[in-house]
């Protein structure tokens, strides 16, 4: 009754081809590994919440980064979940796909994964917005996807084509064909739209999952791994999006094979671009230097407070009561020292490195300094929807 899902193989000089050997070159090598881990792990949570944000904006959420971003500012620890339904949305997604990370290789492609994702994007939102009727279940009865033509398979053919695409997934074909199997099965899980609602957002979480499992997640900076950002590819153009998927609902060769390339292009130019972070010279003195500066234009900071925070960004080592002093010219008490410290902790621009360690790193994931390191970030081009914040 329906094409089965299968693999489309490229010609030599395909575009398609290039992109293959290209992505395989990275997947097997690493960011050059320079940034210190206590930054690239705040950029990695960062990139994080970039990622959850697109994929709701893709379905019409309509928070902005800049909104986005002083909602985290303003969260404290313990906080609940957002009473916002454009926040929960969207933060429901990021915690899916942190759950994500935690996973082994082997997990990242089964029918309860994807079920276990689709209930976490789904959890507390209403039935009239973005919530589910059956959260984690595949659906009911059929469903419909606004502004496109295709119609999605009947409800009682989900579960076999569901277990069609995951046995796909896992068929023993030869590895330079595991990116190919990685765009088709987005499309393809599209097409089928296996939840009432959601499908959106759960399949671009499966993807990442699938990106993670391809092997991606390579040992970077610190063991940290890579930053990923896959949901820019979607939605610096939604349009271009939804056509490229319509293209290949068609499911002829061309069609297919165009889908993939404009997958497998958008994965490449992402995973090259913020490769870029990974090199501590470039993000200190184009990104965290410049998100400093101009948190003291907008009088965030004072002379003294910039002095100690610009110390703690220029070296990997933590930032400590001596060192703070010596930024300051060393003219100053130790007493007077230690109630900077004690402010900059207050605003969160300065973290314990462990707990009740006089040692500190400067934060920028959750204090006011996140907001001007998003604006240097988006003026150094890696913000998709950029001019936001």
């Amino acid at each position: 009754m329906y094409d089965r899902i299968r693999l489309v193989r490229p010609e030599f000089d395909d575009e398609l081809t290039g992109l293959i050997i290209d992505l395989d070159y990275l997947r097997k090598g690493q960011p050059a590994g320079t940034t210190p881990s206590k930054f690239f792990i705040q950029l990695k949570a960062i990139f994080l919440m970039l990622e959850a944000l697109g994929s709701a904006r893709i379905e019409g959420n309509r928070t902005t980064v800049a909104q986005a971003a002083e909602d985290r500012i303003a969260r404290k620890p313990g906080d609940g979940p957002s009473s916002d339904e454009r926040m929960r949305e969207y933060l429901n997604v990021e915690q899916a796909l942190t759950f994500l990370e935690t996973l082994p290789q082997e997990s990242l492609a089964t029918p309860g994964l994807v079920r276990e994702l689709h209930k976490r994007v789904v959890e507390g939102l209403p039935l009239t917005g973005e919530g589910s009727a059956s959260p984690g279940s595949w659906r009911p009865g059929p469903v419909a996807i606004a502004g496109s033509r295709h119609r999605p398979p009947d409800a009682g053919d989900v579960p076999a084509l569901m277990d069609e695409l995951f046995a796909f997934l896992d068929a023993p074909d030869n590895p330079r064909y595991d990116l190919i199997k990685l765009a088709l099965a987005h499309h393809r899980f599209a097409w089928i739209h296996p939840f009432d609602n959601g499908n959106g957002r759960a399949v671009r979480l499966f993807t990442y999952g699938l990106i993670l499992r391809a092997g991606f997640r390579v040992a970077g900076t610190g063991g940290d791994g890579r930053i990923l950002h896959p949901t820019a590819i979607f939605c610096s153009d939604r349009e271009a999006y939804y056509a490229a998927l319509e293209r290949a609902d068609a499911g002829d060769e061309e069609g297919l094979l165009a889908w993939c390339r404009y997958v497998l292009r958008g994965l490449k130019a992402e995973i090259e671009k913020i490769d870029r972070l990974s090199d501590f010279t470039y993000l200190r003195d184009r990104i965290l230097l410049p998100a400093l500066e101009e948190l003291a234009r907008r009088d965030g900071v004072n002379g003294r407070e910039w002095a100690i925070l610009e110390a703690g960004i220029r070296t990997e080592e933590p930032l400590t009561n001596a060192r703070a002093r010596s930024a300051l010219g060393g003219d100053v008490s130790i007493a007077y020292v230690s109630r900077i410290l004690a402010d900059l902790r207050e605003r969160r621009l300065l973290i314990p490195e462990s707990e009740g360690a006089r040692k500190y790193s400067v934060n920028f994931g959750d204090s006011p300094l996140l907001r001007t390191l998003i604006g240097a970030l988006d003026r150094e081009g890696f913000l998709p929807l950029q001019g936001e914040i």
